[in-house]
């Protein structure tokens, strides 16, 4: 089960955390056009603080940030700024006192995953609606089944 984070504050706690957590266009840890920076850094530093107390409290709780792109026909894969996005999230989170040892970051661009949806129609055009749901960073508790499945489609493109 995927927890949109559009109510963090009560998601998330000192003492429980969703498995895994995505946020996309609707919500405030959004990134610029083609770059690992946030369009309001206070915006998605203050998103971002209950899943921050969250994993100072439990240091050993150890979470993967998977970053994801839109597709973009004729160009690369996107893995490199979904990286820099997941990166730029890590480095908010550590700021806050978590341990980078607890964080391990991954960027999935536009590799085909079960948290993707097609973006793209029949003649190749993208569908800008659900172009922004791919635009997305999740953060995702390492046991859960689908850092494993997320993992697989990593490798298995490569």
């Amino acid at each position: 089960v995927v927890a949109d984070a559009l109510d963090i504050e009560t998601l998330v706690t000192e003492a429980e955390m969703p498995d895994v957590i995505k946020w996309d266009e609707a919500s405030p840890v959004t990134f610029q056009g083609d770059k690992a920076e946030f369009v309001d850094y206070q915006a998605a530093a203050k998103e971002l603080t209950p899943v921050a107390e969250y994993l100072t409290a439990n240091p050993q709780q150890k979470v993967y940030i998977f970053g994801m792109t839109a597709t973009v026909t004729g160009g690369n894969n996107g893995t490199e700024l979904a990286t820099k996005r997941a990166q730029t999230v890590r480095n908010v989170l550590t700021e806050k006192g978590v341990s980078e040892d607890q964080i391990t970051c991954v960027g999935l661009g536009q590799i085909s995953n079960p948290l993707r949806v097609d973006d793209v129609d029949a003649n190749g055009h993208q569908i800008q609606e659900l172009a922004q749901k791919n635009r997305a960073v999740f953060v995702i508790r390492e046991e859960s089944d689908m850092v494993n499945v997320l993992l697989d489609c990593v490798n298995s493109y490569v």
